[in-house]
């Protein structure tokens, strides 16, 4: 459970001490302080990606505006971790299984529709 958090506090760390870090240690090279960085900003960017994509499927599969697709992308993420300071682990995970068998639907879905526009378009190989 604290895990991710940690790990994520212990690579902010480093990355703020990087170039000491570098002087300090020769095994700790320049350019792994680069690898931390990217690993450190895509961990904080992938949830917001997968809200963004699932929000794009609702615009895409239901024909949404936008804002409102967003909104409810970010609506069961936001469910899920109120949940999550409720209920114990198993529960967790159970909620957690259920919601990706509900986005994996979603994600077959947008499939089916883009290859249908792109059958009723002629753009298909």
């Amino acid at each position: 459970r604290r895990w991710v958090p940690s790990t994520l506090a212990n690579t902010i760390d480093l990355l703020n001490s990087g170039a000491q870090t570098s002087k300090r240690n020769p095994s700790v090279s320049k350019l792994y302080i680069l690898y931390q960085i990217i690993g450190t900003a895509a961990s904080i960017l992938g949830p917001a990606t997968v809200v963004l994509m699932i929000a794009g499927a609702f615009t895409f599969v239901f024909g949404w505006n936008g804002n409102v697709a967003l909104a409810f992308g970010i609506l069961p993420p936001a469910i899920y971790i109120l949940i999550c300071y409720k209920v114990k682990s198993d529960t967790q995970i159970t909620i957690a299984a259920v919601m990706s068998i509900f986005y994996a639907f979603l994600m077959i879905a947008t499939i089916m529709s883009i290859v249908g526009e792109m059958v009723k378009e002629n753009s298909f190989i």
